[in-house]
């Protein structure tokens, strides 16, 4: 069944087709393939799509260039659905390619060090407006412009500003598109963890456009519950995981320690920042050994979502407006623990950061009668996960083993 599919591939004369473990063959369109060979894009190939998860889930390990050529891809996929024009499809298949060249190393775990959002990053890049120290990097706003495609509208469909056709917009950024569809399969696929294997070619089936925008068929409201499920399930056990979120705050507060050295580290790639740890500080050089060899901090405390009591709730908003750091500082010095060998982990920060549309579901239906309704009025399924907290942890305590006790103790006076 491969071979008769790249025979059908073949005879359509791509110039390039690539094998995906996830979305099988992927035949590159021509501002694909340009886009593809610019430094901006090859840095992804060494960015870990999910940072440090691989060290929970060993075979997630694959690299962010993947997710966006699989995003790419569902665009296309998206375009030739619903009848789009070629220069529309080309155009969502490069924002789609583009999406994520803003990240950090390591994706999302350096993020709060950037000095502005990663959005704007991946903007300067696209539109040109600052110098890039990659080799032969710059290229992209010319490739576009080669294409007839402004560079300030792919980075406003990206950036989810676009003021363009409403459809466009949500096939890049909405609560129900071609980012989120891939790196749900994606993940779970590498990861192992099956929440995430959503039936991706079932979801466009059902998608229709009725006045510049996107709905769907109200048959295809089981498939739509399944996305909502599987996603919430994927943050809980695999982006969320203690053991991640611990990991996590290791490469970042030790990394801190370093980033001043290091103005331009968004262009940087994961072996440079492990590089740069093992190079920095005796401190920077034992966290990143702890995390290579992994010799993670443990979790000493936490407060959990699933027993939190209203006073611990309470506790924890004040703390979130005092801030992780200062809570770090105010712990290891009660504890006795040497600065840096104490971290404190308030997961609903971390989703407003990565996540924004984890809460939202503006997904709405076209009825046989011709009338729309939103999701939220037909699933109780989508209400409940509106309702529920994704993580284990609403406050957690990280430090190496040997201090345990003293920052157990030091925690609990917190909320006593």
């Amino acid at each position: 069944m491969r071979a008769k599919a790249l025979q059908v591939l073949m005879n359509k004369k791509h110039s390039r087709i690539i094998l995906d473990p996830v979305h099988g063959f992927i035949p590159l369109s021509p501002i694909q393939e340009e886009l593809l060979s610019q430094p901006e894009v090859q840095r992804m190939r060494w960015v870990k799509q999910l940072g440090v998860t691989d060290l929970v889930f060993p075979g997630g390990h694959h690299s962010r260039i993947e997710h966006c050529l699989g995003a790419s891809f569902i665009a296309g996929q998206m375009s030739d659905h619903l009848g789009l024009p070629e220069n529309e499809k080309t155009f969502l298949q490069a924002a789609a390619l583009l999406h994520d060249i803003g990240h950090t190393p390591f994706s999302h775990v350096l993020e709060p060090l950037l000095p502005k959002d990663s959005m704007e990053s991946t903007r300067d890049m696209i539109e040109g407006r600052k110098e890039i120290p990659l080799p032969n990097a710059g290229k992209i706003p010319a490739i576009l412009e080669k294409f007839g495609i402004n560079p300030k509208d792919i980075s406003d469909l990206i950036c989810h500003c676009y003021a363009g056709k409403k459809y466009l917009q949500q096939i890049i950024f909405s609560e129900l598109d071609c980012d989120q569809l891939d790196y749900l399969a994606r993940d779970s696929y590498f990861t192992g963890a099956g929440h995430g294997q959503i039936n991706i070619q079932r979801l466009i089936s059902v998608m229709r456009l009725d006045s510049d925008e996107i709905f769907f068929l109200e048959k295809g409201v089981a498939e739509i519950e399944e996305y909502i499920v599987g996603k919430e399930h994927m943050y809980g056990t695999v982006y969320l995981h203690h053991t991640n979120n611990a990991a996590t705050k290791m490469l970042l507060r030790a990394f801190e320690k370093l980033s001043g050295k290091f103005p331009d580290f968004l262009y940087m790639t994961d072996g440079e920042v492990i590089s740069a740890l093992l190079n920095g500080t005796p401190y920077t050089k034992d966290i990143a050994q702890r995390v290579l060899f992994r010799r993670l901090f443990k979790t000493v405390f936490e407060i959990s979502s699933r027993s939190a009591a209203k006073k611990e709730i309470e506790v924890i908003k004040k703390l979130s407006e005092k801030g992780e750091k200062a809570i770090e500082k105010e712990l290891s010095k009660a504890a006795g623990i040497p600065e840096g060998y104490l971290f404190v982990h308030l997961p609903a920060n971390v989703l407003s950061l990565t996540e924004p549309r984890m809460k939202t579901f503006n997904i709405n239906f076209l009825r046989k009668n011709g009338t729309k309704i939103n999701i939220m009025d037909i699933s109780s399924i989508a209400t409940a996960v509106s309702k529920r907290i994704p993580t284990r942890e609403l406050f957690a305590v990280y430090a190496p083993e040997k201090y345990l006790e003293q920052a157990q103790h030091a925690a609990k006076e917190i909320f006593n």
